[in-house]
């Protein structure tokens, strides 16, 4: 069935010879280029403006975790979150199967340890495991109090976005980078490169989305993190780690090429992206308390990404005016929100109605 265009859809460009588009998309993170594919794929013509490289902000720094059984998930969140995780599967074939790209989506689980003050109820498919269930599970992990198994699901978000800007490109989508956003008016992008016209711009802009469409309260929040990786054997090994495992102090999460990623801080200081080594060494230690294995292999590298925060901690997703709209504010849960939040955002903007009631997400909600 053919897409409805925005409904104050006109050709605003006076030079036929220049591409018009439906939507307009700032921001080409994992949230943004969803977004963009979806209504690109429904019919629609869609721009997406980034401010730099797509999919180097937050999306390139996180781990990946559909931590959809996590049980410090805000319950207002969660039926989203079950949504969300349920799309994963056909997501991901869909995206491979049009962009020719492996996004390295795994199924094997997380053995977390929790500390019970610090949630009031477990997921229903949460499991709890004995210190021997553990170690059988996962035998080089140092078993903590507390072991539960979650059926959670990962995936590789930088080869995500990769496959997202790709097969978004197949479908005709454009993409102007490197520029920032200067000025948001109704119909009108203006950036420091030249001046875009859509009947609806969609504000996805991750850590900057406050400065695009005030007033939204979108905030940076700091993560480091690091990557460490098998040294070289003569002989092929088999992997040092299957599953996630959560603690309170840190997460490990496992690549298909034997790459771990480890994470992860978080950190109230504006825009900055520096790397502490003290900080990215804790997290290390921390790592190799629980995983041994991991003082025998080599630090890849370190970074330092900027979630985007909201006073709540619950993602912006509406209509802001006529014309304009927002999904940002998804701070830790932008892999996990990904797929549904490109589906109830691309039904606002095509004039339909949300399969999930948006309410508690609306983007005039700190609004007094």
């Amino acid at each position: 069935m053919a897409s409805r265009r925005p409904e104050a859809y006109t050709t605003t460009l006076y030079n036929k010879a220049v591409r018009s588009h439906d939507v307009i998309v700032i921001g080409a993170g994992v949230i943004g280029l969803s977004l963009a594919w979806k209504l690109q794929k429904s019919g629609l013509r869609v721009l997406v403006v980034e401010r730099g490289e797509p999919g180097r902000e937050a999306s390139y720094a996180a781990a990946g975790m559909i931590a959809v059984c996590d049980p410090h998930n805000d319950r207002l969140m969660q039926p989203l979150a079950e949504i969300s995780a349920a799309m994963y599967p056909e997501f991901v074939h869909e995206l491979e199967d049009e962009s020719q790209e492996k996004v390295d989506l795994r199924n094997e689980g997380v053995i977390t340890f929790l500390d019970p003050s610090s949630y009031s109820a477990l997921h229903p498919k949460s499991k709890a495991l004995t210190a021997e269930e553990v170690v059988t599970i996962e035998p080089g992990v140092v078993p903590r109090a507390n072991a539960y198994f979650l059926p959670e699901s990962w995936v590789d978000p930088r080869l995500l976005c990769s496959a997202l800007l790709r097969a978004f490109k197949h479908r005709g989508g454009d993409v102007a980078s490197g520029s920032p956003v200067l000025s948001v008016t109704d119909n009108e992008v203006r950036t420091e490169q030249t001046i875009y016209h859509a009947a609806a711009i969609v504000n996805c802009g991750g850590a900057w989305a406050g400065q695009l469409m005030p007033p939204n309260p979108t905030r940076p929040v700091k993560g480091q993190m690091l990557c460490v990786v098998p040294l070289a054997h003569p002989t092929p090994h088999p992997p040092v780690l299957r599953h996630v495992i959560r603690a309170t102090d840190v997460y490990l999460v496992p690549r298909s090429d034997g790459r771990i990623i480890i994470g992860s801080t978080l950190e109230e200081g504006g825009f900055d992206k520096q790397v502490n080594p003290d900080v990215i060494q804790q997290l290390r230690s921390s790592a190799e308390s629980i995983l041994p294995a991991v003082k025998d292999m080599r630090t890849h590298d370190a970074w330092a990404g900027l979630r985007p925060g909201t006073p709540d901690g619950r993602p912006l997703l509406g209509k802001l005016a006529p014309n304009h709209y927002i999904a940002a504010g998804h701070y830790r849960d932008g892999i996990l929100l990904a797929p549904a939040t490109a589906e109830v955002m691309a039904a606002l903007i095509e004039g339909r109605t949300p399969e999930i009631d948006l309410r508690p997400l609306a983007p005039n909600r700190f609004q007094r």
